[in-house]
């Protein structure tokens, strides 16, 4: 579109910007933004246009928000989910020892921005403001989605190790029955309390409640998008999503077999556990 011919519209510099070399090399992130501003400015060009008696023109605009409007989940999607921000989020790490105690809240103040951002342009408001998106998408890059996933699976597979030396135990039989006790199933108790419920169960509570505040946001914005992913990215998120299923359900499984393990002892001390707290 000639720039030039759109003079009189704010359109004029939307357009001159996309046009110029940098707009056309733009990041998706930019080029996001330029659409944007494009489908904000249109409808008040297009009016100009028609009373000036330049319908033609106004008709070539209109087309061509027409056209943005349907690209806009596409270019959402490469501004977000697809774009590298995104892929720096979920870049695997090593977690933290203490992981996710230092944990800071910006990454989910971005992520929630950013679908809230979506969530108005598809239902058509442009407003956006432009170094408020980037700088969402610095602190998403900087987010710990990778480490979440890593933690909940190093769990997963500490607690399936653990399950299948009790599994070999269970086979044998409960270790307390209707009135006897063995002396293994009192070491096992001690293990259980020092361990598992204090520290493995309160870690899981951690990475369970960190894995809601990431995933809600995350989750509303590939809602939204979903008629616009590629087949390779929902084949990632499907993924993705089966590691983060098992890694929340180890403990459950966990206390599972620690239940078929102790037998009738475990009610007794679970609820002894639970009054203690």
């Amino acid at each position: 579109m000639d720039f030039l011919r759109l003079r009189g519209c704010a359109l004029q510099q939307t357009v001159a910007r996309r046009n110029s070399s940098l707009g056309r090399v733009a990041p998706p992130s930019q080029r996001l933004l330029l659409e944007l501003a494009f489908l904000r400015d249109a409808p008040t060009c297009i009016d100009t246009l028609r009373s000036d008696g330049n319908d033609e023109l106004a008709t070539a605009i209109s087309e061509s928000a027409t056209l943005k409007r349907s690209q806009l989940p596409a270019l959402i999607f490469n501004a977000t989910l697809g774009n590298s921000e995104y892929r720096d989020f979920w870049r695997t790490s090593v977690p933290a020892q203490n992981y996710p105690e230092q944990t800071s809240s910006e990454v989910i103040t971005a992520l929630e921005q950013v679908s809230d951002g979506a969530r108005r342009w598809l239902s058509g408001d442009y407003a956006a403001d432009d170094m408020k998106f980037e700088l969402a998408l610095s602190d998403i890059a900087r987010g710990d989605g990778g480490e979440l996933l890593e933690a909940l699976a190093r769990q997963a597979a500490y607690l399936d190790a653990a399950n299948a030396v009790i599994s070999a135990q269970v086979d044998k039989g409960p270790l307390c029955r209707a009135n006897t006790q063995s002396e293994a199933a009192a070491i096992v108790r001690t293990v259980v309390n020092k361990f598992f419920i204090r520290e493995v169960q309160a870690r899981a509570a951690s990475l369970g409640q960190r894995y809601y505040d990431l995933s809600e946001p995350l989750r509303e914005l590939e809602q939204l998008l979903a008629d616009a992913l590629p087949d390779a990215y929902a084949d990632w998120r499907d993924n993705r999503d089966r590691r983060f299923d098992a890694g929340l359900k180890a403990p459950r499984n966990h206390v599972t077999q620690l239940q078929a393990l102790l037998g009738v002892c475990y009610a007794e001390f679970a609820a002894r556990d639970d009054s203690t707290e």
